[in-house]
This record gives C-alpha cells, sequence and structure tokens, in this order.
C-alpha cells in the first residue's frame, strides 16, 4: 500500500483510498466450491493455507470493466492480487478486499464461475474508517480488521430479514410483504436514531442482485463519498443529513459537512 500525496491517506498499490471491503457467501456445496477454486487459472492457494489468492488477469478485465492500473498490470504481466478467499467453515465463504473499486468486478468474476447452487453473496461489511498515511505503520489487513463480529453495525430488522429469507429458500413460501415491512422499519429506525455511520456496516447484496452491476457500482461511489465526508466531518456523521445536502447540491462536492 502507499500514501496519498494530496490527503495523506493509505493507498491500495492500485492507488484506491483504502478500506477494508468483506463479501460474504452463503456455502451450500462446500466440495464443489473448493474444486471450482483451485481450478480457476487466477486463483492461487498458497501451500499449508487455507486462503485463495484472487490475481486480476485478461479473464477478468473481459468480464467487466476494472481501471488502468489493474489494466496496465496485466498487460505488463505484474499480477495483482486483489481479493482474498477464506472458507472459515463449510458453510461460509469470505471474500476480502481493500477498496470500494474492487467490490464489483470480484462480484461479477465469482458469480460467472461460482454457481448459485453452490455458493450465494448475501451480506457485504464495510469499513467506512480513514486510514492515515502517518499511522500506515498500524494499519490492520482487511481480515483483521472484520474479525470481531460484535464491532459490526448490523440492525435487528436486517437480521429478521435474513431469517425469514432464509425460511423462504427452505418452505418456498414468499415472504415478501414481511420483508417489506422489515425494511421499511429499518429505514425509520435509522431516521430516529440520527443514521450515524459506525466504523464498520453490514449491509446486504440484495442492490447488486436486484438492480444489477450498475446500480452497485454507483452504491459503491456513493459510501465512499460517506466514509471520506465522515472523515472530514470529525469522525460523526448523519447519512440522512448528508443526503439532503447532496441533493441540494447536485451532485457537486459538500464542504461544511
Amino acid at each position: 500500500m502507499t500514501s496519498s500525496q494530496t490527503e495523506g491517506f493509505v493507498q491500495t498499490n492500485t492507488n484506491e483510498n483504502y478500506f477494508p471491503q468483506r463479501l460474504i457467501y452463503r456455502v451450500d456445496d462446500h466440495p464443489k466450491l473448493v474444486d471450482i477454486l483451485n481450478n480457476l487459472n487466477c486463483v492461487f492457494q498458497a501451500p499449508n493455507d487455507n486462503r485463495w489468492y484472487v490475481q486480476c488477469s485478461e479473464e477478468m478485465l473481459k468480464i467487466h470493466k476494472w481501471g488502468k492500473s489493474y489494466l496496465n498490470a496485466v498487460k505488463a504481466n505484474d499480477p495483482i492480487v486483489v481479493a482474498i478467499i477464506c472458507i472459515p467453515n463449510p458453510n461460509t465463504m469470505h471474500v476480502y478486499l481493500r477498496s470500494f473499486q474492487r467490490v464489483v468486478p470480484t462480484l461479477g468474476f465469482l458469480d460467472k464461475y461460482i454457481p448459485a447452487g453452490v455458493a450465494q453473496g448475501t451480506h457485504h461489511d464495510v469499513c467506512f474508517k480513514i486510514f492515515l498515511a502517518k499511522n500506515a505503520y498500524n494499519v490492520l489487513a482487511p481480515e483483521q480488521v472484520f474479525a470481531n463480529e460484535s464491532n459490526i453495525k448490523y440492525s435487528d430488522n436486517m437480521r429478521q430479514v435474513d431469517a425469514l429469507e432464509e425460511k423462504a429458500r427452505l418452505t418456498g413460501r414468499n415472504y415478501n410483504d414481511q420483508i417489506d415491512t422489515f425494511f421499511l422499519k429499518d429505514y425509520l429506525q435509522l431516521q430516529a436514531q440520527g443514521a450515524y455511520i459506525a466504523d464498520l456496516e453490514r449491509k446486504r447484496l440484495e442492490i447488486y442482485y436486484r438492480d444489477g452491476v450498475q446500480g452497485y457500482q454507483q452504491a459503491m461511489k456513493f459510501q465512499e463519498m460517506l466514509a471520506l465526508a465522515r472523515h472530514y466531518a470529525g469522525g460523526t456523521l448523519n447519512a440522512a443529513e448528508f443526503m439532503e445536502k447532496l441533493i441540494r447540491n447536485e451532485g457537486k462536492p459538500i464542504t461544511g459537512v
């Protein structure tokens, strides 16, 4: 990782602000998943290591558009590890990334080669904390950032949505009305609490799977804007107020957040 010349933020080796991310997959066929990972050309497992390293490759560039730094690295045959995959138990897969920009291309790549019946993305853990270059010696790897589940903000209403969706998957029944009610409750609860953004938050991946790649790309851009605005606001930020300012400014940079 490097440091930003302008803001003093820690950056990745592809010049993106360092914001650790974790994608969580529900695994339904563990042996098949391991077999797929072991047979992908751009995924490597180090000896005696229960992790798989995903390198940016020509294959990945064809599936989704990556930034210029990745294109140049592939052309120069200079492999860049864009994700680390861990399988902590037979029912779960974790995918760790170092920036918002790597999320959507990695999702697209994994979903192309891993069928939904083998593993399905369910949640996205986001780190909104800024890591400063002056403290670079103390920067944690993504796996360390999300090591303590109790530090991750996740509402009770979203847990209830998870439970209903799992019940629907097992029984074949439709719980959409109840799920929509919990989504509304979650929105109202966040509004009432001021919707302050935490260091670590858990999101659901329905935006990606329901609205597609473009919708989630926009969501990632917005999440990074929130993280930067939160930093300049001194570490606390009311998401609803930020949204109002963003709308009033018609997308122009916001000052004095």
